[in-house]
């Protein structure tokens, strides 16, 4: 990346909470280079990884968030809608436990996955 640092994406169509960017309907027009595209997954994933509490799930994000840094651009839909099944086993484990902090953590990164995905033109809208 150049010195003139942040992409488009960044500076006018995205805005953070909690540490994490949400991109609006703005993002959609902007052009999103690759290693904005697989950095931004990559922060999503850690996430993803740091709100997973088994072993597994933990694997499974590096995986994909290694995947997300070395897959070409069309493959990226993919890895997002593994991580969202990563994602919602997570939240379906955390349900049957009955811990209600963990499946909010865990559904709060899976809707910041599909909204990024869907506002990348990873994802259709659905």
């Amino acid at each position: 990346m150049s010195s003139n640092a942040a992409p488009d994406a960044i500076r006018t169509g995205a805005r953070r909470t909690r540490g994490v960017r949400r991109h609006g309907p703005a993002g959609l027009a902007m052009k999103m280079t690759r290693q904005y595209l697989a950095g931004e997954l990559s922060v999503l994933l850690a996430h993803l990884q740091a709100v997973a509490d088994t072993e597994a799930a933990r694997r499974d994000a590096w995986s994909l968030r290694h995947a997300a840094e070395t897959a070409p651009i069309p493959a990226l839909g993919l890895v997002i809608v593994r991580a969202l099944a990563v994602g919602d086993d997570l939240c379906w484990d955390s349900l049957h436990r009955g811990d209600t902090a963990a499946f909010t953590r865990q559904a709060a990164v899976c809707d910041e996955l599909r909204e990024f995905g869907v506002c990348a033109g990873l994802l259709d809208e659905a």
